[in-house]
Parts: C-alpha cells; structure tokens; sequence
C-alpha cells in the first residue's frame, strides 16, 4: 500500500512540474497575444517554473527510488538542475517571448473606445538610461481580449536629460471606435484608423524609436 502510494505521489508531482513548465512556457509565447496570459509568461513567473519543476521531478524519484545513495544523487541532481534553470530563466524568457521586449515597468490605460470594445494601452520599458513608451490596441472581450502585435505608436526619452517635445506623448483618445488620435507636447497632433478584426492600424508613430 505504502509504494503504491508513493507512486501515486510520485505521478502527481511530475504531471504538476510537465503542468508548471508547458503553461509557462505557452504564456510567454502567447501566439494568440491573449492579455490574461501575459503575466504567466513573464520573467518571474518562467523562472519560478523553472527553479520548482526539477525540485518537483526530483521528489518524485526521491519517492520511488529505495537505495539512498541514488537518492542523494537524486536530490543533488535536482538542485543544481533547478539552480541552473532559475539562472537561464530571465533571458528564456525573452527570448520565447513573442514581443522579445523582457518585463514592463508598468502597463496604463490610456483611452477606451466610445463603443467600450477596444482600448489604447502604454507599456512603458526601461532602457538603460531611457524610458520608452509603446503603445498597443487592445480588445476588450474578457478573457478572450487581445493585445495588437503591432506597436501602434512609441515614445523613447532619456531619464536625464529634457525630452524634445515631439517625443512626449501628451493625450491618446478615440475619435471613434476605429480611429484613435495622439498628441505630442509639442501639440502636434496624429490620427489612424485600425481594423477591429486584426487590431493592426494604418500608419504608426515611432518618435525616438528604431525598429
């Protein structure tokens, strides 16, 4: 009874790790760019996957093994794999990420459609010694809502010094519930059209940005 318990056990614990491992995994792809996925698929939420899933596996057999030096072995195979893993699991993620951006300093709403379907967000990333603003479209749909995979608009200054003022975004609005209009702080203002099926826009407004 005690063994097949163990084995039990043992199941459990590597379907839970295959679990841990593969949802993360699939988050940080994200191929449908679904919102509520993204905070699985950032860099603390892969390496914690990664760092937990060897310890996991390595219980397992810890549970089913019998002879104790294969069980120290076990242990410390475990510990150095998951230490490994925690180590690679930052840049992992990024570079299965599908928007290879690393994690957001903070993600802002800026506007919400007339008809509440769609909404412009600010994804802001540091850069070494700058702040870069992107902005995406967004559906609004619930758990099915989805983020645009073109950067309908980005905005980068340095933290030091003063930012010109055509690369301050100073207001984001719709017009209506396909168009959206931005304006710089140097008052400046720029309008585009998206399609609601694909979120993809017209014409974007890279200011300070390359790529």
């Amino acid at each position: 009874m005690r063994a097949r318990r163990r084995w039990t056990w043992a199941i459990v614990l590597c379907a839970v790790a295959l679990v841990a491992v593969t949802g993360t995994a699939l988050a940080a792809y994200n191929p449908w760019r679904l919102v509520r996925l993204e905070r699985f698929g950032r860099p603390t939420a892969v390496t914690a996957a990664l760092f937990v899933a060897p310890l996991l596996l390595g219980v397992a057999v810890w549970l089913v093994v019998r002879d104790w030096v294969a069980r120290g072995i076990v242990a410390g195979a475990a510990l150095l794999l998951a230490g490994a893993l925690c180590v690679g699991g930052i840049p992992l993620s990024v570079v299965f990420s599908r928007s290879g951006e690393g994690p957001p300093v903070s993600t802002t709403v800026l506007a919400v459609a007339p008809g509440g379907r769609f909404e412009l967000v600010d994804v802001r990333y540091s850069d070494f010694g700058f702040v870069r603003d992107v902005l995406r479209i967004r559906s609004r749909a619930g758990l099915r809502s989805r983020e645009s995979a073109q950067v309908l608009a980005c905005f980068r200054r340095s933290y030091e010094e003063q930012a010109a003022p055509d690369r301050v975004l100073r207001s984001a609005r719709f017009v209506d519930d396909t168009r959206v209009e931005l304006a710089a702080r140097d008052g400046v203002a720029w309008t585009t059209t998206f399609d609601p099926r694909t979120l993809v826009a017209a014409a974007t407004l890279p200011r300070g940005c390359t790529g």
